[in-house]
């Protein structure tokens, strides 16, 4: 798989084996990253946001000198409700 261009929202990471790192640029020939280590690319949404559809970024398939034209990957974003928590602590009612 090669990433040929970044989210236009949110952000990619990829851990190459020292860490998920996240990526701000890419090589002009697109990031090559092999197939078994597919599972070490993540996309991370910004915080509090949401949005259907949220993101894309393009990608190709490559194997031994050869590439699929590029396809652009869709990501959509659903809102998670979180938790209320009390700006003070709670006090009983009596």
């Amino acid at each position: 798989v090669v990433i040929t261009s970044l989210p236009t929202n949110g952000s990619l990471w990829y851990d190459s084996g020292s860490g998920p790192v996240q990526l701000t640029s890419l090589p002009a020939t697109g990031l090559s990253i092999p197939v078994a280590q597919i599972g070490n690319l993540q996309f991370r949404p910004d915080a509090n946001e949401s949005a259907v559809p949220y993101a894309t970024f393009d990608f190709a398939l490559a194997n031994i000198g050869t590439r699929s034209p590029v396809a652009t990957m869709t990501v959509n974003v659903i809102e998670a409700k979180d938790d209320p928590t009390p700006a003070t602590p709670a006090t009983p009612i009596l």
